[in-house]
């Protein structure tokens, strides 16, 4: 990726910055406490998280006393992390490139991406960088959705597409979505970046919203502030039909209390350096 394309795809999660940290936050927070009782007591220990989004894994290592750095390359991102690790010592956020991070070898006990690295350009440098700047007996913890679609509104759209548009040719997902998306595939991927053993969990949640209505207008807005290709290759009459059958969807993932929970899994890997 050039630097004009680093550039124009951090103005992006930029713009999104605040809709992320009201939506996707709730989401990920449950496969981020997963994540901290797949580690050791952080407890003392220096913390990486690459890909750090608005935060909500940093925020939780800080609060059971890990002395974390948290790096994203989108400076919004970064703004709110900043302001939410100020209560905690030792903690701090910094704008950074996670495929060439600007750090010396062998410094952190723990690093961690969550959903991150996975969408990298070169995910394979991403992952060279993770373990590079972790100490020897350190470990690496990687967060991967199971579908190579992701979670949530992508994984919704893309079903939809398969089985009422067959013939739309439906986007590649990132190569490192691909790449990850099995046990298996974890393991080879951190194992060829350095780490001596490797082990993966799988980690089931969910995507909620309070209603159909609430949920659909969450898509209204997700796909406003940033465009999703599957919903790009519709036009007209097809894409309103998708939104016809996605409001089904909705209606057969609710609740007896008429919350949306639709189900979404992930691979937690746990790289031993």
């Amino acid at each position: 990726m050039t630097k004009d394309q680093v550039a124009q795809s951090s103005e992006r999660w930029d713009k999104a910055a605040d809709f992320y940290e009201r939506t996707a936050e709730p989401f990920t927070k449950q496969y981020s406490e997963a994540a901290l009782r797949a580690l050791p007591s952080l407890q003392g220990r220096r913390v990486l998280e690459v890909a750090a989004g608005t935060g909500v894994f940093a925020v939780a290592a800080a609060q059971v006393g890990g002395q974390v750095l948290a790096t994203d390359f989108s400076q919004a991102m970064v703004t709110k992390l900043q302001a939410k690790l100020r209560p905690f010592q030792g903690a701090e956020a910094r704008v950074m490139d996670g495929e060439a991070l600007a750090l010396a070898d062998a410094q952190f006990d723990v690093a961690v991406s969550m959903f991150g690295v996975m969408m990298f350009a070169n995910y394979e440098q991403g992952l060279r960088e993770l373990v590079r700047v972790v100490r020897p007996g350190g470990r690496v913890l990687l967060g991967v959705w199971e579908s190579p679609y992701g979670a949530g509104p992508n994984l919704l759209l893309k079903g939809l597409l398969e089985q009422a548009f067959p013939e739309v040719s439906v986007p590649a997902p990132p190569p490192g979505m691909l790449a990850l998306q099995t046990p298996a595939g974890i393991k080879t991927a951190l194992e060829a970046a350095g780490c001596r053993t490797v082990e993966v969990r799988r980690c089931e949640g969910a995507w909620t919203a309070p209603s159909v209505d609430q949920a659909m207008a969450l898509m209204d807005e997700l796909l406003d502030l940033c465009p999703v290709p599957l919903y790009g290759c519709l036009e007209g009459e097809l894409r309103a039909r998708l939104l016809t059958d996605l409001r089904q969807v909705l209606a057969d993932s609710t609740r007896a209390d008429g919350t949306v929970a639709v189900p979404a899994a992930a691979h937690l890997g746990v790289g031993f350096c």
